[in-house]
């Protein structure tokens, strides 16, 4: 399929090992792909660019796998913070496409996914979980809603778990988390420290939780610069596997370590307790 050939709009075609996705195109030329497993976000080309999203060459795409890159929907739990399995069930799910709308310069679509009797097993919660992508000539929104349709209040955590493509992870650094709070997860007690340089750069693995993380972060890549505006999510996440761990992940390549870096919008250290029939919503938007 020639994707520059494409009017506006969205179109259901099959992608990896005959997994379903949607292409939405906008009037601009901007592109982007979402698998309806997981309702993950594959790809984003923004108008007169390139990609945006890491997505592993490596990666699973079949039933009940996780995909490796791209804009993975964490829900109920984000990582290990939990009983649950690692991230949750939403990414590992089919969801199901409830709309599509070109409004304007963008294009809308729209997925939804209700408990069933396998998420009912390890989560006994009736839900339901939207997500709304929103893709305009120079930015991408995606937001995630969270309502409680059963008769009893149920608690959860939950992130964007964003994968950014980048030309050389030495020369990134994010803006905007000088002075915040992390924990650093990649030791084993999880120590609290206080970030003092007013940018983050990278020089060996890292993972960190940011909490009351500031809405608007800039990463620099180079000459590249992208703006990460989250609402609604209370923290954020950066992740780097570097070398070492990169090389033991079975659907990366050893060296990806260099090309990807993940800034993630979530709620993780003060859960999110919703009774029934209330809401809640977070939303991230990748901007040039």
């Amino acid at each position: 399929m020639n994707l520059k050939s494409l009017q506006p709009g969205c179109v259901i075609a099959l992608g990896q090992e005959n997994s379903p996705k949607m292409i939405m195109t906008s009037a601009s030329g901007s592109i982007a792909e979402i698998y309806m497993h997981g309702a993950h976000v594959t790809s984003w080309i923004p108008s007169g660019s390139t990609e945006k999203l890491y997505l592993s060459s490596k990666s699973a795409f079949g039933s009940n796998t996780s995909i490796r890159g791209g804009i993975p929907v964490i829900f109920p739990q984000f990582s290990d913070h939990g009983p649950l399995p690692k991230h949750g069930f939403a990414r590992r799910m089919d969801w199901q496409s409830v709309i599509t709308q070109v409004s304007g310069e963008d294009v809308i679509a729209g997925f939804n996914l209700l408990e069933n009797a396998e998420s009912l097993v390890i989560w006994p919660h009736p839900f339901s979980a939207s997500l709304l992508v929103t893709l305009s000539q120079k930015s991408i929104t995606v937001k995630l809603r969270i309502k409680n349709t059963g008769d009893s209040a149920f608690s959860f955590t939950s992130g964007l778990h964003t994968y950014l493509s980048i030309e050389n992870i030495q020369k990134v650094k994010i803006n905007g988390l000088g002075q915040c709070s992390y924990i650093d997860t990649t030791m084993n007690d999880r120590p609290v420290f206080i970030q003092a340089d007013k940018s983050l750069q990278f020089g060996g693995e890292v993972d960190r939780i940011y909490t009351d993380a500031p809405s608007d972060l800039i990463m620099v890549d180079g000459k590249n610069k992208l703006k990460i505006t989250s609402e609604g999510f209370t923290d954020a996440v950066t992740w780097n596997p570097w070398a070492e761990k990169s090389a033991k992940l079975a659907d990366m390549l050893p060296s990806d370590y260099q090309k990807m870096v993940c800034i993630e919008a979530a709620v993780i250290q003060k859960p999110i307790t919703l009774d029934p029939q209330k809401s809640w919503t977070g939303s991230q938007t990748l901007s040039l």
